[in-house]
């Protein structure tokens, strides 16, 4: 849904838009095991807060790409500042 309109807009390759997707994927499973860490040390509530402000910084960040190089940074940045959101939530179940 997304990789047509970047293409289009920027005029990058398809492998250029979904490298984002492929680094993104690398780091959550990189990160995985610290954010768990976090949930436990800190609690949902700090975790989720802190995720979801990072978050929106990040997405704020995509607003301003002009560069792959930026869409690599900020995609990441925005989905991995996500994650532990809800990680920490999914911990705090258990």
């Amino acid at each position: 849904v997304i990789v047509d309109p970047l293409t289009e807009t920027f005029g990058w390759s398809q492998g250029e838009v979904t490298l984002a997707y492929g680094i993104t994927s690398v780091t959550t499973a990189l990160a995985s095991p610290w954010a768990g860490s976090l949930g436990d040390r800190y609690g949902a509530r700090i975790c989720m807060i802190a995720g979801t402000a990072l978050f929106v910084v990040g997405m704020a960040a995509t607003a301003l790409v002009r560069e792959p190089w930026h869409f690599y940074v900020s995609s990441d940045s925005s989905s991995e500042f996500r994650r532990p959101s809800s990680w920490c939530r999914s911990y705090q179940r258990l």
